[in-house]
């Protein structure tokens, strides 16, 4: 039976997309997969683990679907991976600038409250990019796994048919994106960190 990193290989194939564009590697060392999109260069699918289980099966297309998605939504991606370092900068001058009113030098009201509540707006912001790039790979791996599936387990020997494991495939990413939604309190909470201490210190002080 094939194994997930054929199968990504295959259907990198059977989309036309070359190793110049895109390579995947293994890396059991990670407990979860992940693509390293590049627009310009090579950019890397990485599985975290490689046997013939359906699961894997579909991990492999996921990753395959993040990458067709980040190169058909480029604008898109680019705002997704700049989106962490525009959080942490924004809560980190929010932060200082809580700090400086407390200790330094009384800052206006409105300029608190205001940079406080573009934190908080923006890790919403982020969180809704985030999730809507998981939901687009998922979309991109039903439709690879939809036209491909087949033709890659035939030519595989593999038994496995893609109407059998169609259910399954949709069970395991819609729980994978539930999981991504679930975990939106920490960007949540991060984004909230400068009330958060803001109130604190004034608690305290």
């Amino acid at each position: 039976m094939i194994v997930g990193k054929d199968f990504a290989e295959e259907l990198l194939k059977l989309l036309n997309i070359t190793n110049k564009e895109c390579i995947v590697k293994l890396n059991n060392r990670k407990g979860y997969s992940e693509t390293l999109y590049k627009a310009k260069g090579i950019s890397k699918i990485i599985l975290c683990d490689d046997d013939s289980k359906t699961s894997s099966i579909i991990t492999a297309a996921h990753e395959v679907g993040h990458f067709i998605n980040n190169r058909n939504n480029y604008k898109q991606y680019l705002i997704f991976k700049l989106g962490n370092l525009v959080l942490f900068s924004i809560v980190i001058l929010a932060i200082l600038l809580v700090g400086i009113n407390q200790y330094i030098y009384k800052i206006p009201l409105w300029i608190l409250c205001g940079i406080m509540i573009i934190s908080f707006f923006y890790s919403i912001l982020l969180n809704t990019i985030k999730i809507n790039d998981e939901s687009g790979a998922n979309k991109e791996a039903l439709k690879v796994l939809s036209q491909y599936a087949d033709i890659i387990f035939t030519s595989s020997k593999d038994c496995r048919k893609w109407e059998l494991i169609r259910s399954e495939t949709m069970e395991q990413l819609e729980s994978g994106l539930q999981k991504y939604k679930n975990s939106s309190w920490i960007v949540y909470i991060l984004g909230l960190s400068p009330t958060i201490v803001y109130i604190l210190l004034w608690i305290f002080n």
